[in-house]
């Protein structure tokens, strides 16, 4: 389970892993010249944790208004699990990048680009805005999207696109496709089942 504020999340599954490894990293645009008080409002105001509740590994970033003169900082996580997991992301801005996971992946996000690859069980995806680009799917794909372009390419099972707007792009489903779509130009190619 990840739950990021603002900054990239980058994640990649790994098939010798048998442990999560967190890098994180801070950016603090028009910081003040005072290190002193630009690290002890990082100290009050930003935390990042990963916590382990039985067989849930929680990643949670917060970032809160330090008031000191700089815009509100981000903070970009970069995880490397073990390649079974299954994932549960909740991101409010800022990219994301998912690739070599054998479990489901859920994602929420508020705004940025997604791109997944390689993903050995279903994935949800609930967007409010950005592109998103997905590659090799083995299970069922499910996308809600307000608005910004979808690329999909290589999914096994079902896919379900609901879209408010932006051009869409399917290739190679093997499943049947569903497409909802308010504008954009769309373009399928390659579907097993029902269209």
């Amino acid at each position: 389970e990840i739950d990021v504020g603002a900054g990239a999340l980058e994640v990649t599954g790994d098939p010798s892993s048998t442990e999560i490894r967190l890098d994180a990293v801070l950016w603090i645009e028009d910081a003040p010249k005072n290190q002193q008080r630009v690290r002890k409002a990082v100290e009050r105001h930003v935390e990042v944790s990963l916590e382990r509740d039985g067989d849930t590994a929680r990643v949670v970033t917060v970032t809160g208004d330090p008031g000191i003169g700089y815009t509100l900082p981000h903070v970009d996580v970069r995880l490397v699990v073990p390649a079974s997991v299954s994932l549960d992301l909740t991101d409010r801005s800022g990219w994301i990048s998912v690739t070599r996971i054998g479990g489901d992946v859920e994602i929420r996000d508020g705004s940025g680009s997604i791109t997944l690859a390689e993903i050995g069980g279903h994935v949800a995806i609930d967007d409010d805005s950005g592109s998103i680009d997905v590659t090799g799917v083995a299970g069922r794909l499910g996308i809600e999207d307000g608005s910004g372009s979808i690329g999909v390419q290589d999914v096994e099972g079902d896919l379900a696109i609901d879209d408010g707007s932006g051009s869409i792009t399917v290739r190679n489903v093997a499943g049947s496709v569903t497409i909802r779509d308010g504008s954009g130009s769309i373009l399928v190619a390659g579907v097993g089942h029902d269209l």
